[in-house]
């Protein structure tokens, strides 16, 4: 017996070499940890990752090495959770002395041929690169929408003076192209003005003053501003409000935008 024993952790500790080399030639970060939490295997593009001078860290708790909360509930979820065979969570968390380096966590259970789970196995990516894509499109969009914006709203201005006659007469068929011109500008400038909103929204600038404002004003606005469209296509627009509804803390120009875009 003690024979047959020796032999099976012979066994084991060349398996967890052959392991360990393995996980040592991948680029990604990976760490092993038992149904404990302690982490069994890892390899040093991990540690690296997660900013840890140890490179072997097996044998410790993961909450040791790692004060980032989403990696250790993500870790804790997969070790609790009731997941269906080679189900994976994944969660995204920002490390690095500067909060500079963005990482994306993978993580599956290990469970035994009975379903009972030994452990987990999570999967470090870098995605600061993809990080750094996103800011200089959303920076490139920004900037081509404040660029076309100003030129457009010139181009607006110069077909409502042809339009309505401020340079001179013109016929009824002129009329109507100035009118279909107008249209395809505004749906442009509709165009540029969502591009921009969206530009603001990812980089978290959307929202610039909150104050206490009137719901129900600010639908009111909404329903005004659109009455005269709407009725030049035969619908008419009826605003029930429920009696008094209370003041809501928010961006006045934002939520006019989400109202007009609602009604329009």
């Amino acid at each position: 017996l003690r024979r047959e024993r020796e032999k099976s952790l012979h066994d084991i500790a060349k398996e967890k070499s052959r392991m360990r080399t393995i996980l040592n030639c991948m680029a990604g970060g990976v760490i092993v940890t038992d149904r404990e939490s302690r982490i069994v295997l890892n390899n040093p593009a991990a540690a690296s990752m997660l900013g840890i001078h140890d490179r072997d860290l097996t044998g410790n708790p993961l909450s040791r090495y790692i004060r980032d909360e989403v990696l250790n509930q993500l870790v804790s979820d997969i070790l609790t959770c009731a997941c269906a065979e080679n189900e994976v969570l994944s969660r995204e968390l920002i490390v690095g002395e500067h909060q500079n380096t963005h990482l994306r966590a993978h993580a599956c259970s290990v469970k035994s041929d009975e379903g009972e789970i030994l452990g987990s196995v999570t999967v470090l990516e870098d995605i600061s690169y993809l990080k750094e894509l996103d800011r200089m499109k959303s920076n490139f969009v920004a900037l081509v929408s404040h660029e076309l914006r100003a030129p457009l709203a010139a181009i607006q201005q110069q077909l409502m003076v042809l339009r309505d006659g401020f340079a001179g007469d013109i016929t009824e068929k002129q009329r109507h192209i100035l009118e279909r011109v107008k249209e395809r500008s505004d749906g442009l400038m509709t165009m540029v003005r969502n591009l921009l909103d969206l530009s603001q929204i990812e980089t978290g600038q959307i929202v610039r003053h909150r104050e206490l404002s009137d719901i129900g004003e600010l639908l009111l606005r909404a329903v005004e501003l659109f009455t005269p469209q709407a009725a030049a296509k035969g619908i008419t627009i009826d605003l029930e409000q429920p009696g008094a509804l209370p003041p809501v803390v928010l961006d006045r120009s934002t939520m006019e935008v989400v109202f007009n875009n609602l009604v329009s």
